[in-house]
């Protein structure tokens, strides 16, 4: 069980920070019932003003650690240990390459 909250809360600030950024560049963030996966896709993608923020081997490392956490979040009593490896790797990814990949970004908006 803590190992799921560590999950939900790492994607969460995740998604608060990439939400955070597209407020800063005036962008809308995203709303709805696929917001979630929504915010992934946008800013993994460029735009007239920006770059990606996220490369497509984060973009999918972050779309894993959604789902994941949408598992935790609803399914928990029918939880899989087996299934928690992929998330863990992906986490991994995601805390090693991440900062790296917001730099390069910034570098880019405000050089």
């Amino acid at each position: 069980m803590a190992f799921m909250h560590a999950v939900m809360a790492g994607h969460t600030s995740l998604e608060t920070g990439l939400n955070r950024v597209l407020t800063l560049l005036n962008e809308e963030t995203p709303s709805g019932g696929t917001w979630h996966a929504d915010l992934i896709r946008r800013v993994s993608s460029a735009t007239g003003n920006r770059p990606p923020i996220l490369d497509a081997e984060l973009s999918r490392a972050a779309d894993r650690t959604r789902r994941f956490r949408h598992v935790a979040a609803r399914g928990y009593d029918s939880f899989d240990p087996e299934e928690a490896a992929p998330a863990v790797g992906v986490a991994e990814l995601l805390g090693n390459r991440l900062p790296a990949a917001i730099a390069r970004f910034h570098a880019a908006i405000d050089p």
